[in-house]
Formats: structure tokens, sequence, C-alpha cells
């Protein structure tokens, strides 16, 4: 018997818009704490503020590989936990106000310490912040799964977390540029450049808003789980049994490849824009990129609601594969259009980029959500937050070994972050490793898509398995 139950699909086809906008919020979090305050480590601790990169991607390695270990435990805590405002949503409001603190902290270090100093405060304040952010984003993620039980309304749910994601993106691409504005540092800076002040006052605005954003989903989200107290699962157990899961390491396989090429490939197109589209003008480098990410964010979520009904014509996997094909051609196609000729070409590759990756995200999450009921028929539980941590486990495994790897490539390249302007090999390099690294990647993802097994019609045999299974049980009480 199934000791969690969810339910029934014919009660849950459509849920109620409410429901999707207070869940979804959680999306701008996703988006600009997590996008927004990484793309700005580089530019602020290694071009402003000197440190190298090679011991800077050390330093966000170790807290990256302790948040991946404590990732399972928050799943299963969040599995187990039985309390009276339900499994996710205390997690959901603790997580929430101390990634909130981190963020604001992780921007203030004395400017007196010596480079150990400050990779020292970075490290432990980073660390604070996975974990804070680890403990809002997996119990959410989990909630955002068990919202319904229907294969397509899966799909519109997680596209309510892109409509936010996209919304709260459109002030990403220009913090950067924001941090340079003189109004937000002292008239005499001492040396120190404008924007090792200006990410302060923008750190906090994102903090602020993440704050808000995080708790909507903790105080008006229900879950609709019922469920009566299960036989606790012992961590190691829940993570080897989640890993036996087929359908899961495939779609794990996928995610990471295309996430590990945009993490090795995405921090040079800064240094691309500013030592050879802009020739050291950084304030035209923000530019460029405030107007490349916004309108990516615009493409993104232009395409979102486009994307929702081709998976209902096509299916989830068949849309995976085209919008991946798509977005590879965008990467091919930046190498002759990032020119400091025609600043402003660069945003072309965008209309292919940017609405062939948001199939990934979009569908990634909706396809874990059938994976879950594979789960649940097999196992006899709900394990939302186990297969949520599972999956951000690889990807922060992957992020932690991403900028240690970018950091190495800098160097490679021969980047020299003394120098006003850098060798015509080392900008080569750069352009080369932008453009090359997502493109492999973005086709050995094709090919693991290929062997997903999901379809519509498996999905929803497993549902009709699982509502009679269900029925023929006990009602349990609802959290």
């Amino acid at each position: 018997m199934s000791n969690l139950h969810s339910t029934s699909s014919d009660k849950s086809v459509r849920l109620p818009i409410r429901t999707k906008v207070a869940w979804g919020t959680g999306g701008i979090v996703d988006n600009l704490m997590m996008n927004g305050m990484a793309a700005l480590i580089l530019p602020i601790y290694n071009i402003a503020l000197g440190v190298n990169p090679i011991w800077l991607g050390y330093a966000m390695l170790l807290p990256r590989i302790l948040d991946a270990i404590i990732d399972p435990l928050i799943g299963n805590w969040s599995d187990n936990a039985r309390t009276r405002w339900g499994r996710r949503r205390p997690f959901i409001a603790v997580g929430a106000i101390s990634t909130a603190i981190a963020c604001i902290l992780l921007w203030m270090p004395p400017l007196t310490l010596s480079q150990n100093g400050l990779l020292t405060y970075f490290t432990l304040i980073f660390t604070l912040l996975c974990v804070g952010y680890a403990t809002f984003s997996i119990p959410w993620a989990a909630l955002g799964y068990e919202l319904t039980t229907d294969f397509h309304e899966r799909t519109s749910v997680m596209a309510w977390r892109l409509y936010f994601a996209y919304a709260g993106g459109f002030a990403l691409p220009w913090l950067y540029k924001l941090t340079l504005h003189p109004a937000l540092s002292p008239a005499d800076t001492g040396g120190i450049p404008n924007e090792v002040y200006g990410v302060r006052w923008v750190a906090a605005g994102v903090a602020l808003v993440c704050l808000a954003a995080s708790l909507v989903p903790a105080i008006f989200c229900r879950e609709r789980v019922l469920a009566r107290k299960q036989e606790p699962i012992p961590v190691w157990t829940a993570l080897r049994l989640t890993f036996q899961n087929r359908a899961f390491v495939l779609l794990s396989g996928v995610m990471v490849i295309v996430i590990s090429g945009l993490i090795l490939s995405g921090p040079f197109l800064l240094y691309i824009n500013i030592f050879y589209v802009a020739g050291g003008d950084k304030g035209f480098a923000g530019t460029l990129a405030g107007w490349g990410g916004m309108l990516g964010q615009i493409l993104g979520l232009a395409s979102t609601p486009f994307l929702v009904r081709l998976a209902m014509h096509l299916g989830k996997k068949s849309t995976i594969i085209l919008g991946l094909s798509v977005a590879m051609g965008g990467y091919l196609l930046s190498w002759f259009c990032i020119t400091p000729a025609m600043p402003y070409l660069q945003l072309l590759p965008a209309f292919l980029i940017y609405p062939g990756l948001n199939s990934v995200w979009l569908l990634n999450q909706s396809v874990m959500a059938d994976i879950c009921d594979i789960d649940e028929l097999t196992s006899g539980r709900r394990r939302e937050g186990m297969f949520g941590a599972a999956i951000t486990l690889i990807f922060k495994l992957s992020m932690a070994i991403g900028p240690v790897l970018v950091g190495y490539m800098l160097v490679w390249s021969g980047f020299n972050e003394t120098a006003a302007a850098q060798t015509p090999d080392t900008l080569w390099s750069m352009r080369l490793f932008y453009v090359a690294i997502p493109s492999v990647c973005l086709v050995v993802a094709i090919g693991l898509t290929l062997l997903l097994p999901i379809s519509e019609e498996r999905a929803r045999e497993i549902r009709r398995q699982l509502d009679a299974r269900n029925n023929d049980s006990p009602e349990p009480s609802s959290l």
C-alpha cells in the first residue's frame, strides 16, 4: 500500500491559477538569486578585487561539495516531516530567510583583508548562502511536483515557475551595470573600484525581492498530497533507490550536461565583451550584457506558452530534443556574431539559444514529476523531496567543479587580470571556449534525451494504476 496518497487526477486536472501563481513566485529566487548573484562573483572578486580566479574557483568548490552532501538530508527530512504546516512549507520559510541574510553578507567583506582573507570570508559566507538556498529550493521544487497528478497540467505548473523566473530575470542582466553606478559608491573610493561598493546595494535589493517571493509559496500554497505517517527510510538507502531509477539517471544526465556547458562557457562572454568587443570599456560591456540578458528574458517569457502547447502535441521528449538542437545552432552562430565591428550583432543568436534552452528548463521539471509517479508505483512512497535533492546534488557537484575549471581555462587562455588589454591569442581562446563547449554538451544531451523512457501513454497508465491502488486504501488525513 502507498503510504502517501495523491488526490485523484480527475480532481486535479485544472489547478486554480492562484495556486500556480503562489508556487511559481519561487522562480524569481531560482533565477535572480543564484544566477544573478553567481554571475557577479568573478567580476567583483576577480576583476575588481584581483582575487586569483583559480583560488576563487576552489573557494566556490568547497561550499558546494558540502551543500551537495547536505541536499539529500534536506530532501529526506522534508519527505518524512509531519508538522501542522505540512512537509514542505516550514523548510521553505527557513531557507528563504537564511538565504536573504547570506546574500547581503557575501558582498560585504572588509576591504582591508588580504587575498587569503578575502577567500576565507567568501568561502564561509558562500557556504551559508548555498545551505540556505538548498533548504528553500529542494522542498519548494518537491511541492511543485506534487501539486497535480495530470501529465499535461504538470507542464502548465512548471510554466508558471518560468514566467516568474523570467519576470525577475529582467533585472538580472543589468546587475553588473548597476554596480558600476557612481551613486551607489562613496565620492572617494580610495582607489577601490565603484562596483565593489555598488554590489552591496544591489545585493540588498535582490535579497529583499527574493525573500518576499520565496515566502509566498510557504504562506499561500496548500500541500495537495494527503498523507499518513510513513516509516522513515535511511537517507543513504533513499538515495541509492533514487539512483536505481533509470529514467531519473537519464534526465539527470541531460540536465547536468546542459548546465555544465553553460557554467563552463557563460563567464567568458563578459570577458569577451570587456576586452574584445568593448576594448576594455566595462560600462559598454555592461550595457551589452544588459541588453543581451534583457532580450533573453523576453524570448524566454514569450516562448514559454508556445512550448507548453508544443509539448502537448509533440510530447515532452521530442520538444526537448528540438529545443536542444535549436540552441546548439545559436551557439555556433555566435562565433560569427560576436565582433567589435558590430557589437549588437551578438544579440542575434539569442533568438535561437534562449527559446531552445527554455524547452529544457520547462520540461525537465514536468518529467521529474512523472518520474516520481514511477517511483511511487514501485516503492509505495511519495519521495519528491529526495528526487529533487538527488538531482540538485548532481547539479551542485557540477557547479562546484565548473568554477575551478573556468579559473584554469582563464589561465590557459593567457588572461592577465592586471593588464588593461589582452592578447589576440587570449581573446581567440575565450571565444572558442564560449562557442565550442556548450555546442558539444548539447549534442551529448540530445543523445541522452533520446533514451528517456517517458511518454504520455505510459505516464497515464502509471497514474491509472496509482489511483486504483489509492482508492482501495483507507483515506488518510490531510496535512
